[in-house]
This record gives C-alpha cells, sequence and structure tokens, in this order.
C-alpha cells in the first residue's frame, strides 16, 4: 500500500504546478490589450504634437524674431517626440521579455505533462516453443514444476517492493529539481520585472525634467531684437 500512494502523492505538485502554468497562459490576452492600447495612445499622442507644433512654426512667421522662434518649436518637437520614442522602446522590450517568459512556460508545461504521463509497462518476453518430439506434460504436473518455492516467492515480493521505492525516489527526485528550476525561473522574472520598472522609473523622471523645461522655455517672455539706431548710418 505504501509504494502505490507514493507515485499519487508525488504526481500532486505536478498537477499544481501545471494549473499554474495555464493560468499564467490565460493572462496573456490582457497583456496584449494593454500594450495595444499604449501604442495607439503614443501615436495619437505623435499626431497630435505633431500637428500643434506644425501650426506653431507656421505662427513664427508672424513674429518680429522668426529664427528665434523657429528653433524653439523644434526644440520642442525633438524632446516632445523623444519622450513618446522613449515609451515605444520600453513597450518592445516588455514585449520581448514576454515572448521570452511564454516559451519557458510552454517548455515547462510540456516538461511537466510528461512527467506527469506514466511509464510504459515493459513487455512479457514471450515463451519459448516447446520440439515437438518432447511430450508435453500433463497441467497439473506443469503447474506443480513452474510453482516456485518460499524463497523464490519471498525473493520476487523483495525485488518488486525494491523497485517501487526505486521508482517513487526517482518520481520525488525529478519533481524536487522541477520545483527547484520553477523557483529560478520565477526568481529570475522577478528581477526582470523590477529592472524594467526601475527603468519605467527613470524614463518617467527624465520625461518630467524634459516636460518642466519645456513650460519653463514657453514661460519665459520672448527677448526682442533691438531696432537699428535711425542717427547710424
Amino acid at each position: 500500500m505504501r509504494t502505490a500512494a507514493a507515485p499519487v502523492a508525488a504526481r500532486r505538485p505536478v498537477a499544481v504546478a501545471l494549473l499554474v502554468v495555464l493560468a499564467a497562459l490565460g493572462a496573456r490576452p490582457a497583456l496584449a490589450v494593454d500594450a495595444r492600447a499604449e501604442r495607439a495612445r503614443i501615436a495619437a499622442e505623435r499626431r497630435a504634437v505633431t500637428e500643434r507644433l506644425d501650426r506653431d512654426e507656421a505662427a513664427c512667421a508672424g513674429r518680429f524674431a522668426v529664427n528665434a522662434c523657429i528653433a524653439d518649436v523644434r526644440q520642442q518637437r525633438r524632446d516632445a517626440l523623444r519622450r513618446l520614442r522613449e515609451q515605444e522602446l520600453l513597450l518592445d522590450d516588455e514585449a520581448r521579455r514576454a515572448r521570452a517568459a511564454q516559451r519557458a512556460r510552454d517548455i515547462e508545461g510540456r516538461r511537466i505533462e510528461a512527467d506527469a504521463r506514466p511509464a510504459p509497462k515493459p513487455k512479457q518476453p514471450a515463451s519459448p516453443v516447446q520440439p515437438a518430439s518432447t511430450p508435453r506434460p500433463s497441467p497439473r504436473r506443469a503447474a506443480a514444476a513452474s510453482a516456485p518455492g518460499p524463497a523464490a516467492a519471498a525473493l520476487g515480493a523483495a525485488s518488486a517492493a525494491s523497485a517501487g521505492e526505486l521508482a517513487a525516489s526517482r518520481a520525488a527526485s525529478r519533481q524536487a529539481q522541477a520545483q527547484a528550476k520553477q523557483a529560478t525561473r520565477q526568481a529570475e522574472a522577478s528581477q526582470r520585472a523590477a529592472q524594467a520598472e526601475q527603468r519605467r522609473a527613470q524614463i518617467q523622471a527624465r520625461q518630467r525634467k524634459i516636460e518642466e523645461r519645456i513650460k519653463r522655455q514657453q514661460a519665459e517672455p520672448k527677448k526682442a531684437a533691438p531696432l537699428p539706431d535711425p542717427g547710424g548710418s
């Protein structure tokens, strides 16, 4: 009874790990929808910024300091487009990491399914064919001759128990290795997520500095060029 219950207990963590993999696969559509919505927002904001700065640059023709006005508008354009490009690069990086994590989950799921399958039963050896000239013994005498003695029966039972314990030990060892690999992958995924969050925070801080500089430039009054001296010629 103990050897029969061991493989069942060993397969329970395998089933739990398989459910975790399936749950992770179910979270992919929501992440993909968020990424598509974010890319659509960036594209819309890029169009709005381009249209607004095109109007501002065209309006510079009516000002006194045309060159300074155009240079200021173009600097604003570069800053805004660079900020949007950094957001796109961050989305690309997260998409690459998501694809790599998905490939790892697929491989792990296939490996868990392979470990959960029962081992194939060994084939029984074919019985030797008796020569035609040898007389066949009666069924009762043949059964008595082929029946093992007490020592042989005890040895066979001990061998079967030892084989069952060995199979259970190997299954438990494979399960422990699988759990250790899963824990390592989860730790690496958490580390990558923390690094991505840190980069995102750095990009947002840089974006805030750029926006503050643009606001300061827009708030500063434009210095008009001095008028020429009418008496100096």
